[in-house]
């Protein structure tokens, strides 16, 4: 039931979010890319829209390890691979409760 807009890379996702008329409302990012980190490109997202919310996922264990006080209650991680279910738990989550977020999903 979610609307995507899909990016390549950093650059990408601003444009297409300064191409956006309407709500966005998460962000989906990886924690390491080329070019401009996940970190960077939530930071200068939620200047143009500050109500966005943020789900990072990473790789590397050794990142989730290590940086449990930066990803906590305001900053979420999903940890890769992930399951479609987690995934979808994890979005949910960072969203809030919604009317849409009480349905199963299927």
């Amino acid at each position: 039931g979610y609307t995507v807009l899909e990016a390549g890379n950093g650059g990408e996702a601003l444009q297409v979010v300064e191409g956006q008329a309407g709500s966005i409302d998460l962000l989906l990012t990886d924690v390491v890319m080329p070019g401009m980190s996940g970190l960077q490109v939530a930071d200068k997202i939620r200047a143009l829209r500050p109500e966005v919310k943020v789900l990072y996922m990473s790789g590397y264990a050794d990142l989730a390890a290590g940086q449990r006080e930066f990803f906590g209650k305001e900053r979420r991680l999903l940890q890769k691979p992930y399951t479609l279910s987690n995934l979808a738990r994890a979005v949910r989550d960072v969203l809030g409760p919604s009317p849409a977020a009480a349905l199963p999903w299927h």
